[in-house]
């Protein structure tokens, strides 16, 4: 026996609020996802850059890119800063 109805209410009661507050997550999902300015400034300030050539996060000190493969040193060696 279900909380719902030891406390009186219809099973078909129990189901239209379990709707109801689905629903309700996922628009808050919806609302809540952050913004790109948001998660740089985060990657910023735990030391991350983007990769030149993949645009990855990646750490500021790595000479070669986790993801793509290729050499990040010759390219920040190569861009003006």
């Amino acid at each position: 026996m279900t909380v719902w109805a030891r406390k009186g209410g219809r099973p078909g009661g129990g189901f239209f609020v379990g709707g109801l507050l689905g629903a309700l997550g996922v628009f808050i999902l919806v609302l809540a996802k952050p913004r790109q300015t948001e998660v740089e400034s985060v990657a910023r300030s735990r030391g991350l850059v983007p990769c030149p050539h993949c645009a990855e996060s990646i750490k500021q000190q790595a000479r070669v890119c986790r993801y793509c493969q290729r050499d990040v040193a010759a390219a920040a060696v190569g861009s003006p800063a």
